[in-house]
């Protein structure tokens, strides 16, 4: 029985995980979107039930016994771009399928191993005609995937550690540029590639209805290979390799439960852009011999995020919440192949047990802002459909 129930975890692990990877997401808001990943986060209330910030790695150590939870967002965005006199372009309406996973086991009170698998970043956009009469489309994507274990240290502190796996993706299909001035000639370019971080969080639990967290994950490096066409008055082949930068991420949670059936939680995270070299991103041309050097100098962000729970039955569980983000991709360089503005969002989520050890959980988030780029007003008005179910063994 037991050898069985290992077998059928790890093969959902394979299947999800492949699933996973070859789906991408097009969305704003530097590579970070506003709101959570899934139903359950900071940004959506979290769950008196535990894990309470389930963002921190020490966190996870509030698992209990085995669950695994596996899910789908269904992410709407959609970009307007105003120009000066008055010319709009709207991008297409497109529906981005974004599965995630995660499993979680408590081995014994004071560890818990488990696996996290999700698409954190992601920046892109697609426009009919955004350039004269080329039609263009773009996106830089991070699929993670993260094994990891959580370890009480004492009774008020737990140390959670991980590896981290990053599927990386870039599609760029649109006019060529020269520092930033377009040219009539279009180019298809594709290119994946992995690459591997770590990360750590700190998990404090002074008193039964207080916790604070510190989390920290690495910047990943991806090497990404692929190839470039071009089909504007000529056509032209050749392969290319690139290399991109996930940012690191700092995080300080708390979590406060005001009563037995609630929880209140807020973090702070903070995007390090200016650590990396993202102030440009590279693509060699192997037949060519050349490298065009596109100009990006992104900036650190800060993402923060509010939300509350309430337990309102033994089965039934709401919760909401709001979050605000500043921009990383400055006004020298955001246009209509990389969008990208302040914004706000908000959040709310239904739990449900259906039957004993089996929760269905549906949640909804909208996130939206604008910004001002050399006299052209970008818009984004992003929504999210997450629906989950979690089995609890």
């Amino acid at each position: 029985m037991k050898a069985n129930r290992v077998l059928y975890n790890l093969l959902t692990t394979v299947v999800v995980l492949f699933v996973t990877i070859v789906s991408f997401p097009a969305f704003a808001g530097g590579l970070d979107r506003v709101m959570v990943t899934g139903p359950t986060g900071v940004g959506n209330g979290s769950d008196p039930d535990g894990p309470w910030i389930p963002e921190n790695l020490g966190s996870r150590i509030q698992i209990r016994g085995e669950q695994l939870e596996l899910g789908v967002e269904i992410m709407m965005p959609k970009f307007t771009l105003r120009k000066r006199g008055g010319r709009t372009l709207e991008s297409e309406s497109i529906a981005h399928i974004l599965p995630y996973l995660d499993y979680g086991v408590a081995r014994g009170d004071d560890q818990v191993i488990g696996l996290e698998i999700s698409t954190e970043y992601g920046i892109g956009a697609s426009f009919s005609n955004s350039y004269r009469v080329m039609d263009t489309y773009s996106l830089v994507s991070g699929t993670y995937v993260k094994p990891f274990v959580a370890q009480r240290l004492s009774d008020r502190w737990s140390l959670g550690l991980s590896v981290m796996l990053v599927s990386a993706s870039l599609d760029w299909r649109g006019p060529l540029d020269i520092n930033r001035h377009y040219l009539p000639i279009y180019a298809d370019t594709k290119a994946t590639g992995w690459g591997g971080g770590f990360g750590a969080g700190l998990f404090y639990q002074p008193t039964d209805r207080f916790a604070l967290g510190l989390n920290y994950m690495s910047k990943v490096e991806t090497d990404l290979f692929g190839r470039t066409e071009i089909s504007q008055f000529f056509h032209f082949r050749d392969q290319i390799k690139t290399r991109f930068e996930f940012p690191d991420r700092l995080t300080l949670s708390a979590a406060w439960q005001p009563a037995e059936r609630w929880l209140v939680v807020a973090d702070c995270n903070y995007y390090g852009y200016s650590n990396n070299s993202l102030d440009a991103v590279s693509i060699k041309f192997d037949k060519l011999m050349i490298t065009k050097s596109v100009t990006t100098d992104w900036v650190d962000n800060i993402v923060v995020h509010f939300g509350i729970s309430w337990k309102a039955s033994q089965r039934l569980t709401v919760g909401g919440g709001f979050g605000y983000m500043t921009k990383a991709i400055p006004d020298a360089t955001s246009d209509f192949m990389t969008p990208d503005v302040a914004g706000a969002g908000v959040a709310g989520r239904v739990k449900y047990e259906v039957a004993d050890g089996f929760d269905l959980t549906v949640g909804v988030s909208r996130g939206w802002g604008s910004n001002k780029a050399r006299g052209t007003e970008v818009t984004a008005d992003i929504w999210t459909v997450a629906v989950s179910g979690a089995v609890k063994f």
